[in-house]
């Protein structure tokens, strides 16, 4: 706790404001005796570029309003103090705080964005200065000094979320770009508490205690080997739940629309041949004449159309 002797000292500088000669043409130093602000995990507060100051100091009846405001993207709501003028105590110190910054649906924030406690001295002096419904904005003059802004920006975890990047689609041949952009799925948001990493299939974590670093690698034979899941999907997984396959042929008047097998697109190894000298897919059928034989090879996935050396046609 500052001694007193702080706060009669800080009545007669500019403290705890950066000093500034046209202050005392607008209010006078005995005002405000302590401030400290603290800039939240979401204020995204950066000391090269954002501040604090005094913006306005109104009086309402026996109320005077002081209003903090800060150009923190995050902290874009002012802080404001209430003193009650018919009560006459010196350094009175009261605690502000600004809701939280939501900045988009995945925010995390519960915390307040930017907070700050004050200390005012005697008031007679600012009591006399402002009338009754009058306000007093003095823009940027009283600025807060550096040393009383403690920034949390980035000073530790609150929750965690998990998302993949959307999935790499095949093109067809008639497609020379992708139809959007690969984006950030979110599965979940704002995980708290103790969390649990499970390696799956062909997964390797490892845990880094001197660089505060989880890694999460591939490795052949390693983490969860069932590979049930694997198999259903033709060697992928679905990156979130209700996930479905692009489609590879589009719905016609004649068949419904054909899915690819595979959630990354494009046709398997046995879709590639869509048509055979003009007879159309996907199913044709091969039948042998006289004196011709068909020969199958699934091994070299091949047809051989050849003649057959027993089976004439006619007397040749």
């Amino acid at each position: 706790m500052p001694r007193p002797g702080f706060y009669n000292d800080n009545e007669h500088r500019a403290y705890p404001f950066v000093f500034n000669s046209k202050q005392a043409s607008f209010l006078p130093d005995s005002l405000v005796v302590d401030l400290n602000v603290i800039m939240g995990l979401d204020s995204e507060f950066d000391a090269r570029l954002h501040t604090v100051w005094l913006h306005a100091v109104s009086k309402n009846g026996n109320n005077l309003l002081i209003e903090l405001r800060s150009n923190a993207p995050g902290a874009n709501e002012p802080l404001i103090f209430t003193r009650d003028l018919s009560v006459n105590d010196d350094w009175v110190t009261e605690y502000a705080a600004s809701n939280p910054y939501i900045k988009d649906e995945n925010s995390c924030a519960e915390e307040p964005a930017w907070a700050a406690y004050l200390t005012t001295g005697p008031l007679k002096d600012t009591n006399e200065l402002i009338q009754n419904g009058e306000t007093i904005s003095p823009g940027t003059n009283f600025s807060v000094e550096p040393s009383q802004i403690q920034s949390l920006v980035r000073s530790y975890l609150r929750g965690v979320s998990v998302g993949n990047l959307s999935r790499p689609v095949a093109l067809s041949a008639c497609e020379t770009e992708p139809a959007e952009e690969r984006h950030v799925i979110l599965n979940k948001t704002c995980l708290k508490g103790d969390i649990r990493f499970n390696e799956g299939y062909n997964a390797l974590i490892r845990q880094r205690n001197a660089s505060n670093e989880i890694l999460i690698t591939a490795g052949r034979g390693l983490g969860n080997q069932d590979t049930k899941e694997l198999c259903e999907h033709n060697g992928e997984l679905p990156f979130y739940a209700g996930e479905e396959k692009p489609i590879l042929f589009e719905a016609t008047t004649d068949q419904p629309a054909v899915y690819s097998k595979f959630f990354s697109g494009g046709p398997a190894c046995d879709e590639l041949i869509t048509g055979i000298n003009g007879a159309p897919g996907p199913h044709i059928n091969f039948v042998a004449g006289t004196g011709i034989n068909i020969v199958a090879d699934p091994a070299t996935h091949t047809i051989t159309i050849e003649l057959s050396a027993t089976t004439l046609a006619g007397n040749c």
